[in-house]
């Protein structure tokens, strides 16, 4: 074998042996692996939650105050300059016209000016009436067991000239039986009230049909006159005027309690 050659092939084998030497050598650092790239996910929105306000305490509306049992208020007697309420009547001939009492006396609305008046047009026959004034007596007592009776008048007014007021009074109290004493409690003079019967003059029957209508001529038609303390009146007419209506008129119209 010729120099030259002998010296390639151990060239080739110096070569062959370091190349086997590098890829054993633990020493040798590998190159870096590509990491793959991270895919960033977004990220689920979560829905924000409705703020709740925290409740208003707003103060509940005030409740009337519980109905207080006294009379409603009363105007004072007019200077006649004001112009009436409708549907009142005003003081005219019908409080000067006269009437006759249970004890034959000549009496006129005019007198009791200043007080309250309510006054029932009945005759002794009429039995409607009878059961008007039953109603009446029920409001009078409610008034005066509450101590809410007002200085007020109670006429049971008979418009038959061939009646008395006795006879008027007589079959009231027969056929009222125990409401009956209601009006012997007004007859004590302690209390701030009146009762009496009578029997209207021509002249006030006429008086009152001209002031107040034709039907104050028939007893049945159920007329309730009440009048205030300075004279201006107003009607119930046409049927019966239950206790309340007439609690209610009493209180409304009549003078304040005398305590």
């Amino acid at each position: 074998m010729s120099p030259f050659r002998r010296l390639l092939i151990a060239l080739l084998l110096g070569i062959a042996v370091s190349a086997c030497n590098s890829e054993s050598d633990p020493t040798s650092t590998p190159a870096p692996a590509t990491e793959p790239a991270l895919t960033t996910e977004p990220s689920p929105t979560i829905a924000e939650e409705p703020q709740t306000l925290a409740p208003t305490l707003t103060p509940s509306p005030t409740s009337p105050s519980n109905p207080t049992r006294t009379p409603f208020p009363t105007p004072g007697p007019g200077d006649g300059t004001d112009d009436p309420p409708e549907d009142y009547v005003l003081p005219g001939a019908w409080l000067y016209a006269p009437f006759t009492d249970t004890d034959g006396a000549e009496r006129t609305l005019e007198d009791f000016i200043g007080r309250g008046v309510v006054v029932q047009i009945t005759t002794a026959s009429c039995d409607l009436c009878v059961e008007q004034h039953q109603f009446l007596l029920a409001a009078i007592q409610d008034r005066y067991d509450l101590g809410l009776l007002p200085d007020t008048v109670f006429i049971a007014l008979g418009i038959d000239q061939q009646e008395t007021p006795g006879l008027i009074r007589t079959v009231l109290q027969t056929e009222l039986a125990d409401a009956w004493d209601t009006v012997e409690l007004l007859d004590d003079p302690d209390v701030p009230a009146g009762w009496l019967a009578g029997i209207a003059s021509v002249d006030l029957v006429d008086a009152l049909a001209e002031a107040f209508g034709p039907h104050t001529k028939t007893a049945s038609e159920l007329t309730t006159i009440v009048i205030q303390p300075d004279g201006l009146a107003f009607q119930f007419t046409g049927t019966l005027a239950d206790a309340s209506t007439l609690r209610s008129a009493i209180s409304a119209y009549g003078n304040p309690p005398i305590r």
